[in-house]
């Protein structure tokens, strides 16, 4: 070989030319050049497969059906002013109030109006509840009564004709049963997580279509699930498994379906039972289009002839179709709330609230319009006042309406008036007949039978 310094030939086994002195070895490549780029490519590449797998995470219809669910969830609780909020959370609920409605003197019914105080003070509880109505004309009263719902009796009184309470029996348990938010959500989250444990992407048919929101087409993908009989059975099964593992849950139940413990669990094993035995099941659809790559627009459960939608667009908005109710929708906003309904018969329903106005319109036999202002306002957090102020139109008679409702924190309701009240199912045939006498001389009774001519 050669001195790469001054051309001299070198032997094979020197290492310094004999002739200019110059080392013979391999060149040593400078150091930190080829580190850098290692560090970036590999950065890179981690980078990439976690964008990647975020990406494949955050499209898996499986993840995007169930945040899908949680967020239908979360704007249906959000719905409701503080008004509201307050009457659910609070356990002792007073409310008092007004409404009169004045009658055109061309309708000869013998009256210029009608006047009705009303309140009622609830305490959940301990499942009891007071109520009075005092109904009046021309200052007159027609018909006043006072009435107790406690200990699965109902007791009553009118003042103008009785000077004691009776009773019957009620069962009332289904009238004071509210569940909370906390509960909801971990009755849900259980029935979700049983779900989740019998559902895979591969359940899922996506497929590319061109839907309406917001009055414009767009494209999106289409993402359905088939729940087939099969499917049914193996996610019911999980969800009864789940709520015997979960006392809470039992006690949700307990309260929702007003039956025991061991009437729920009884309940949940017939159902289980009858759907194996069920020849005619028919599967139902959960569809959710997705705009984009997560973006859900529109939610529906569809099953034969019935159709409910959920549009996630700018306007929320809710449908159902089905065999009896031909088109029932719904529309909220921060401004207010818009609710109609369609029947096969040719009947409608349509709601609309806004925050400073209430319209209600009732086609059927008869057509019925309420319309007017309505305010409401946050004296403190424990009390609302409420005003409307409108017209009631019936077949194209109008009827000036308004009305005015208080709501606060009540009392303990007192159970001493109704100690000593009789049980109308044991009353004497004497009794009975003073009884029904004393009914026929309330005012509102005479009303009647002098209008019926009798």
């Amino acid at each position: 070989m050669y001195c790469k310094n001054c051309g001299s030939y070198i032997e094979p086994d020197q290492r310094v030319c004999p002739k200019c002195g110059e080392k013979i070895g391999k060149t040593k490549k400078k150091k930190g050049t080829i580190i850098p780029v290692v560090i970036i490519l590999v950065v890179a590449l981690v980078v990439f497969c976690a964008i990647g797998y975020g990406i494949s995470y955050v499209s898996s219809p499986k993840s995007l059906m169930f945040s899908n669910l949680s967020r239908i969830v979360d704007d249906v609780f959000s719905q409701g002013n503080e008004q509201t909020k307050f009457i659910e959370n609070t356990d002792r609920v007073q409310v008092d109030g007004s409404a009169s409605l004045e009658f055109p003197a061309s309708l000869n019914l013998g009256m210029d109006s009608l006047q009705l105080d009303f309140g009622f003070l609830q305490n959940r509880s301990v499942n009891r509840l007071q109520g009075f109505i005092d109904l009046q004309s021309n200052e007159e009263s027609l018909f006043s009564i006072d009435t107790v719902l406690a200990d699965n009796r109902v007791y009553f009184t009118l003042a103008q004709v009785f000077d004691e309470y009776y009773y019957m029996n009620f069962d009332m348990q289904d009238l004071f049963q509210v569940i909370g938010r906390e509960e909801y959500d971990n009755l849900f989250h259980l029935v979700i997580d049983s779900v989740k444990k019998n559902i895979i992407d591969q359940d899922f048919q996506r497929e590319k279509v061109t839907i309406t929101l917001d009055e414009q087409e767009i494209k999106v993908t289409e993402n359905t699930l088939e729940v087939s009989k099969e499917k049914m059975i193996e996610i019911y099964q999980d969800i009864i498994t789940a709520i015997r593992n979960d006392e809470s849950a039992i006690e949700v139940l307990e309260k929702l379906m007003g039956l025991s413990k061991e009437e729920v669990l009884s309940n949940l094993d017939d159902g289980l039972k009858e759907l194996r035995e069920d020849s005619n099941y028919v599967p139902f659809y959960f569809r959710f289009y997705v705009k984009g790559m997560n973006q859900v627009v529109l939610t529906s459960l569809e099953q034969e002839t019935t159709v409910f939608k959920y549009y996630q667009g700018e306007d929320k908005k809710i449908t159902l179709e089905s065999g009896e109710v031909t088109i029932a929708s719904a529309d909220w906003d921060d401004n207010g709330v818009e609710i109609t309904i369609d029947t096969q018969e040719g009947n409608r329903v349509y709601w609309k609230q806004t925050k400073d106005s209430l319209t209600v319109e009732i086609d059927g036999a008869s057509t019925i319009r309420l319309t007017g202002e309505l305010q409401m306002e946050k004296v403190s957090d424990k009390e609302y006042r409420n005003a409307f102020d409108g017209t009631i139109e019936v077949d194209g008679i109008s009827f000036p309406f308004v009305m005015n409702l208080t709501v606060s924190e009540g009392t303990e309701i007192d159970l001493t008036a109704v100690d000593q009240a009789k049980d109308i199912e044991q009353l004497t045939e004497e009794e009975q007949m003073e009884f029904l006498t004393k009914l026929q001389q309330l005012p509102i009774v005479q009303l009647f039978l002098i209008q019926g001519g009798f």
